[in-house]
């Protein structure tokens, strides 16, 4: 199991102190990868040099669906270069989920970056639970695409993870852990494994999923020591 930290979390640490020593902030909290959610108006050698510098991998991409459909092939030259593993939609309303010309949209993006080798997952947030199977149903409609399975959102939402990642073990790649606080979902974020999440339930359930991503919003210490506490918790939960 690998694990990273997604960089959606740190874009305020990139925004005041600037990317590379946003990166250092997160090799030293012990972490080897990331998850990218955007390349920062850099080219891909450039940003490569500087993941590079810090002895960091990106295994993972948030790209959003427009940017897929509109420049696929400069997404293209990032995941070659950056050696992305699985590009991954973070988000898409409500009614596009169902929609047949976007499911058959995402059917072809799926069958290009199968073959540059590339896996290809769709994110959720608490939207997708609000019909049964909403997930399901899209899997089945787009070969190829898995699931990153957002914990804080499911559990948010009122589904058992454990259940649900048992139960889906065949369409699920990936894990975020946002850690939920029992004081609901625009609270702080625990640290993980001390909230309502069921992180460490979800981990293990999870057995040798191929990759586990932290993911957080607010918390109440500074980000190094957030990611430190936590990456040490998600080990823990490994074995």
């Amino acid at each position: 199991m690998e694990i990273a930290v997604q960089m959606y979390s740190l874009r305020e640490d990139v925004h005041n102190i600037g990317l590379s020593a946003t990166l250092e902030l997160v090799r030293d909290a012990g972490f080897g990868q990331v998850e990218l959610a955007g390349f920062y108006d850099l080219r891909p050698s450039e940003l490569k040099k500087l993941l590079d510098n810090y002895g960091l991998s990106a295994p993972s991409a948030h790209i959003g669906y427009d940017l897929l459909c509109t420049r696929f092939d400069t997404v293209g030259s990032f995941v070659k270069k950056l050696g992305i593993k699985s590009v991954v939609v973070p988000w898409l309303a409500a009614e596009q989920i169902g929609n047949v010309r976007v499911q058959k949209k995402l059917q072809s993006l799926s069958a290009r970056l199968a073959k540059k080798g590339v896996a290809f997952a769709y994110h959720n947030h608490s939207q997708e639970f609000a019909e049964p199977d909403t997930l399901i149903k899209l899997t089945d409609a787009v070969p190829g695409i898995k699931l990153q399975l957002d914990i804080f959102w499911a559990v948010s939402a009122g589904v058992d993870v454990v259940e649900f990642i048992k139960k889906y073990a065949d369409r699920i790649t990936q894990l975020h852990i946002k850690e939920l606080s029992p004081d609901g979902v625009d609270a702080d974020n625990p640290v993980v494994g001390d909230g309502v999440s069921k992180s460490a339930e979800a981990v293990k359930a999870a057995g040798d999923i191929g990759l586990v991503i932290l993911e957080f919003e607010k918390v109440g210490t500074d980000h190094g020591t957030y990611m430190a506490e936590s990456l040490k918790s998600i080990k823990n939960f490994a074995g």
